[in-house]
């Protein structure tokens, strides 16, 4: 399939929509949301800037590390997050999730994958200088990245990320960072500049503690939390980890859910329901969190696969080692390598004991064969340890044609009528 020319009309609305929701956020008082808003604005519009100054623009897939980027002046681009918030803002989920199927891409792939491929054959993203991949949890992404590059006829770079957390692997993959590095060196004649990679691994620390420390607070009952607040975090972390705007994001919600606390408030009017969550929610409902909380009075005070970092401590003097050991300490990374029962089936049944859960709802993305398959050991452990009601949501990521958020609500409601009934 040929590639359209590019046209990126709609990516520019999309840094205009989302400049304005920041001012109307602000103008409400919500500093978190107001920031975050503004961050995904800027960092859109920076691509833009790149483009039009000649900077290096390099496209990304999710849970590489953006602190080698930063430290050589490079513009980064994640992929996952560019193509889906483009394709939930404007909704133009036939339109793009139909071209993937036109460029060849299999139907019962992850919707967020298809969506890469579905906006850069038409055009609507702007085109990369280059583009770097790993295979990290999503298997899909080792395909997506070589077929961006053959979309944009750009050159590309492989990641190879080991599977295990362990001394040998993490020192290869710290390795494979660095071929990254020379690779985007030799492309762009930039530098990686050492002080400026020690001063990101300062910040990436920084923003570990911060979001240990919320989690930590999400303990609190009533919780401090709101729901989208965790899906919030990980698109930031996906763009600006290492950054001073990504910690000064973390210290604002921090700071945010500290004065709930101190008021003796959480952030439902009435919290009836705390839950763990296992997966994230479908990027095209985050509204369905928000009438949860709101309406429901359910509150996600638990998600492992969003918020349980491993071991990790910033060590600067390290470079990419200490970047590669972040690596593997990623919420997602911890929870989907190596055996289940290193993190996944201890964090999960860990966690909901300590947050005082009352339920587990796993959010079931159809088109991820290796999320869903953990369906059946996750809800046999945490039944069998903690006796919990353990709920199956299906739908897909950022296709609603497969469960509509009506039909999720619908779910969602019953759900809460059995958590009642139990009380």
């Amino acid at each position: 399939m040929i590639r359209a020319p590019e046209d990126l009309q709609r990516y520019e609305q999309m840094v205009s929509v989302l400049g304005e929701v920041a001012r109307r956020r602000r103008q409400a008082g919500s500093v978190a949301d107001a920031m975050y808003y503004q961050l995904l604005a800027d960092y859109y519009a920076r691509v833009l800037e790149a483009k039009q100054g000649g900077g290096l623009v390099v496209a990304h897939t999710l849970m590489l590390p953006t602190e080698p980027f930063y430290a050589m002046d490079a513009v980064p681009l994640c992929m996952e997050v560019a193509s889906s918030s483009l394709m939930v803002l404007h909704r133009e989920y036939d339109e793009l999730l139909g071209t993937s199927k036109s460029f060849g891409l299999n139907p019962f792939l992850c919707s967020v994958h298809k969506s890469i491929i579905g906006a850069w054959v038409k055009g609507w993203l702007p085109t990369p200088d280059a583009v770097v991949w790993s295979k990290q949890v999503c298997e899909n992404t080792a395909m997506v990245g070589s077929a961006l590059m053959e979309v944009c006829r750009c050159p590309g770079y492989h990641v190879d990320r080991p599977y295990r957390r362990l001394d040998r692997e993490i020192g290869y993959y710290a390795a494979e960072l660095q071929g990254m590095v020379d690779f985007l060196e030799e492309l762009s004649g930039l530098k990686l500049d050492e002080d400026k990679l020690r001063q990101s691994i300062g910040y990436a620390g920084e923003m570990v503690a911060l979001q240990r420390e919320i989690y930590r607070l999400r303990q609190t009952v009533p919780c401090p939390s709101a729901n989208r607040r965790s899906a919030q975090v990980q698109t930031i972390n996906w763009c600006y980890f290492g950054t001073p705007q990504g910690v000064a994001f973390n210290r604002a919600i921090l700071e945010e859910m500290k004065a709930l606390v101190a008021q003796g408030r959480g952030y439902a009017p009435h919290e009836r329901f705390r839950l763990l969550t296992l997966f994230p929610a479908p990027i095209h409902s985050w509204k369905v969190l928000d009438w949860l909380q709101q309406e429901l009075g359910v509150t996600v005070v638990a998600d492992p696969f969003l918020s349980h970092w491993g071991e990790w401590e910033a060590e600067p003097e390290a470079g990419l080692l200490s970047v590669a050991r972040r690596c593997f300490a990623i919420p997602a990374c911890r929870e989907m390598h190596g055996p289940a029962l290193e993190a996944m089936l201890t964090d999960a049944v860990a966690d909901a004991r300590d947050f005082k859960a009352d339920g587990v709802l796993y959010w079931a993305n159809l088109g991820c064969s290796h999320g869903t398959g953990t369906v059946r050991l996750l809800r046999d452990t945490i039944t069998r340890e903690l006796g919990l009601p353990f709920f199956v949501a299906d739908m897909e990521y950022c296709d609603p044609s497969i469960v509509a958020p009506g039909e999720i609500r619908e779910k969602l409601e019953e759900f809460c009528e059995l958590l009642a009934e139990r009380r």
